[in-house]
Order: C-alpha cells, then structure tokens, then sequence
C-alpha cells in the first residue's frame, strides 16, 4: 500500500464529502484512511480501505493513534473539516516516487486563503533558536512510515498543528531527503478563537502548546519519540473538550 492517510475527528457528518474528495485526489495510487475520535459514521462500514478507533484522547495524541495503525509506505494526515483537491495527493506522491524522497511538505486553504506564512515554521508559530530559519511546516505533509516509526509525534502536545510543527523541526534536523512544494493540496473551514467547536482547540494552543513549543526548541530538547509513550504522556479523555 502506497498511503496511509490519517484522520483525527469529532465531526463524523464531514467524513462522506471528505472520503469523496480523496477518492478524486489520488486516483493513481493506493491508500487506506484512519479515523481516530470518539464516534463512527457507518458510511464507513462499505469501506475496506477505511479503518475506525474510537478515542476520546487529545487530537494529537489521536494521530499517533492512528500512525500505530497505518500500513502505507508513506503517512499523512489531513482534517475532518477538510477536503482535498482533485489530483492532489497524486501529484504529491508522483513526486515523491519520482525523486525517492524520505518526505514531502506542501499546503492547504483555510477559510479559502493560504494557511501558512511562507511555509517557514519561523514565520507562523514562535519557536527558539534550534529551528532553523530554512525549516518548513508540515501542516500537511508525507513522510516514510519506517522514519515515523523511530521519530512519532510528541504527544505531550495536545493539538495537531503543534505536533506537526514539532515533527517538522525533529525531521528536518536529522533527515535530508526532503522537499517543499508549494502547493495548496487541501481545502479547510476556519474558525475564529473559541467560536464554534473551536474552544478547545484554541486555549491548548495557546495556553500549552505554544508556550511549551517555544521552550523545547529554544534548549533543543530533542529526542526520538517512542511509538508508545502517548499511552503515558495523555490521559484516556480530553478534559478540554470531554471532561
């Protein structure tokens, strides 16, 4: 199996739109989805590439969830409130396979505009002297399940744009073979602040998450991440959003 694509979800009346637009974006390829949340929608159930885990844990700790699971060479994850653009993931894994790349960042849309700054983790999140000004994001982003299997998300963060951008950071140090490409390959909603079902999401990025991001990559406190230690480092319920 080429892909794994990797789903942290609260809203299960997105999953039939989203599961459409991958369906048009990678027609070339073959990939299974993983959702990871507190609830299923049984359209899943005619699926034989779709898998479901039921957990009420923090998204990023959802994610990792999800990449225990995976069985595509490479892994990516996207968003419940996302929808990716026809042919997208296609060209993305062409050009992976074409240049025998470890891993690929690329973008996406947020509320029909471009989401990241310049795609430099120095211009969209405050971080420390260990990032390097050359680093990109990897809001979105396909990696080599055999390197996520040693490096893994750190899970003490608890939503996934901080995750992905701690990842990146760790990545980016230590593997080469990468590449930008600077493209919006996927469609999101946006939601101000705490409105909507966004609360959570926002007061763990701003009160956790970013403060602690800024601290670990100002020592450069690094290590490879464990595939197991989200069972220690997270509680089993959310208590932002479920407690």
């Amino acid at each position: 199996m080429n892909l794994s694509i990797i789903i942290p979800s609260i809203r299960i009346n997105k999953w039939p739109e989203l599961i459409e637009s991958i369906k048009k974006s990678c027609k070339n390829y073959s990939y299974e989805i993983i959702f990871v949340g507190p609830e299923i929608n049984h359209v899943i159930d005619e699926y034989k590439n779709i898998k479901y885990v039921r957990d009420f844990g923090h998204p990023n700790r959802c994610q990792q969830i999800g990449v225990l699971l995976s069985e595509g060479e490479y892994i990516t994850w996207g968003s419940d409130d996302g929808l990716y653009v026809e042919d997208a993931i296609d060209s993305c894994l062409h050009e992976i396979y074409e240049n025998k790349l470890d891993y690929l960042a690329t973008g996406y849309n947020e509320g029909g505009n471009v989401a990241v700054n310049n795609y430099s983790i120095r211009s969209c999140y405050f971080v420390g002297k260990e990032v390097k000004p050359e680093y990109f994001i990897f809001n979105v982003a396909f990696i080599k399940r055999e390197i996520l299997e040693h490096e893994g998300f750190d899970t003490t963060f608890e939503v996934t744009c901080i995750g992905h951008t701690d990842l990146a950071w760790r990545i980016q140090k230590k593997y080469k073979n990468g590449k930008l490409l600077v493209k919006e390959i996927m469609n999101c909603e946006h939601m101000e602040g705490r409105s909507g079902d966004h609360g959570p999401i926002y007061d763990a990025q701003t009160f956790h998450d970013g403060p602690e991001l800024a601290m670990k990559t100002q020592h450069g406190t690094w290590n490879s991440i464990e595939w197991n230690m989200w069972k220690y480092d997270t509680k089993p319920v959310w208590e932002r959003r479920f407690g």
